[in-house]
């Protein structure tokens, strides 16, 4: 009789909250406190709407007037003592907002959270009411619709958490930059001038989880924001590891193959074919100019999960360039490669490892040289790569190969077998040097990176 009388009870509660009347509907015997509430407002259309507010995360209020405006943050109580915030958090946060003239009360509440390791993302909406105690829903701003913290640390998260360093963001941007074209979309001919707008644009700060990415809030040609996700992998060797949402390879003896000047259809889909059989990636720098007749072959490459790089588009020495045609070689073959794969090439290497400060500065990108030149250019003579190979690798090592050569696919089972046996793991050039890599910087194997 008594939990019947309590159930007939709590059916008909109405609850206050931040001066608006919220309507329970219960449909279990747990406390309110652990179910959602339902809200209903009314849109900018004049139409009635739903919303569900998670009461179960409503255990704090943080409570600004600004004017004769009231604001009622309703989020988990230790975000609203937390030390770690600004004093003026949650001021800028209402400052944010675009409210009606008629408002005197703005409420905002949590409908749902995102989870991944110790990150929880809140995600918020918004009520406007007036002296009528009418109830409207607005909307927050593209950056406020999710409070993103580090449940661990009762720290919200923002970029600065991730870095503060000029050359990391840098890097990171770098990172994310292809994940910025699948939401931009650019022609072909506009590619350059997007990644110069991108680049030079500073990151918004404020950051939010969608499932297993972290979303980028990002400006784009019309100067509106634009949502990005990125895969936590992707992002591996720059998100703090206390956040728990990425995994790093384990140490041991590990090397990174890589191949030049290709793609060609008589050798790179052996190639690839091997690769796939070991279930290795490489990283394959592509000649612009075999991108633009092989397009179909260079996307096979991508779709394969190998990395593409930038081998400039006629396999020229950049020192003997002016800096004109510099810009054009790279220029072209990242069209090609764009067009070829929807990817823009983010890794460098220059032909011949001739490079200066000039080409250094208009690739702005890492330039990844090799440890390990296999020779199999010069010797075209299968064992003789197999030997060079055996006799100079050791961890660590960026091993340099080329797709097109017949005696490369020949000796490639015999090289991984071979390496295997010695106990070496493959690996891609980010998890070799497993740290973000820079731009300007050149990369000659673990633990070997030089600022040009």
């Amino acid at each position: 009789m008594r939990r019947k009388v309590r159930r007939i009870l709590v059916a008909i509660l109405l609850v206050v909250v931040g001066g608006i009347i919220l309507e329970i509907n219960d449909q279990s015997n747990d406390p309110p406190a652990d179910r959602a509430t339902q809200l209903t407002v009314k849109s900018k259309q004049n139409k009635k709407q739903t919303i569900n507010i998670q009461t179960k995360y409503v255990h704090g209020q943080k409570t600004l007037s600004i004017g004769q405006v009231h604001y009622h943050f309703f989020v988990p109580k230790k975000l609203v003592v937390s030390s770690k915030l600004t004093a003026d958090f949650w001021k800028i946060f209402a400052q944010q907002l675009k409210i009606p003239s008629t408002a005197v009360t703005i409420d905002i509440y949590p409908t749902s959270v995102s989870r991944a390791g110790n990150l929880v993302g809140y995600n918020l909406v918004a009520v406007a009411i007036d002296r009528a105690g009418q109830r409207t829903s607005i909307s927050l701003p593209l950056t406020r619709r999710q409070l993103l913290v580090n449940d661990a640390q009762d720290q919200v998260i923002t970029l600065a958490q991730i870095t503060n360093d000029a050359t990391t963001l840098n890097a990171l941007k770098l990172q994310i930059f292809n994940a910025v074209l699948q939401v931009v979309q650019p022609q072909p001919a506009t590619l350059a001038q997007t990644r110069q707008n991108f680049m030079t644009q500073p990151l918004n700060p404020w950051l939010a989880i969608n499932q297993q990415q972290l979303v980028f809030y990002v400006q784009t040609a019309q100067q509106q924001l634009s949502a990005v996700s990125v895969d936590f992998t992707e992002l591996r060797y720059f998100l703090p590891t206390a956040w728990h949402v990425t995994s790093q390879i384990s140490p041991g003896k590990h090397v990174a193959l890589t191949f030049d000047d290709g793609p060609n259809p008589n050798t790179t889909p052996q190639v690839l074919q091997i690769l796939a059989q070991a279930q290795i990636h490489a990283t394959f720098f592509m000649v612009g100019r075999n991108v633009t007749t092989y397009p179909q072959l260079a996307r096979r490459v991508a779709q394969a999960g190998h990395e593409i790089g930038n081998h400039t588009y006629d396999h020229l020495q950049l020192p003997n360039l002016i800096a004109a045609q510099v810009d054009q070689e790279l220029t072209m073959t990242d069209v090609a490669i764009y067009q070829a794969t929807g990817t823009w090439p983010r890794l460098m290497r220059p032909p011949y490892d001739s490079i200066d400060q000039t080409s250094v500065a208009i690739a702005g990108r890492p330039i990844i040289q090799w440890t390990v030149d296999s020779e199999d250019w010069k010797s075209q003579n299968a064992a003789m790569i197999l030997r060079m190979i055996q006799q100079t690798t050791t961890p660590g090592a960026i091993i340099l190969l080329h797709d097109i050569q017949p005696a490369t696919v020949a000796a490639l089972p015999n090289i991984i077998s071979y390496l295997q046996a010695q106990g070496y793991q493959f690996v891609t050039i980010d998890d070799l040097i497993a740290q973000p890599l820079f731009s300007q910087w050149q990369y000659f194997g673990l633990g070997d990176q030089r600022s040009y």
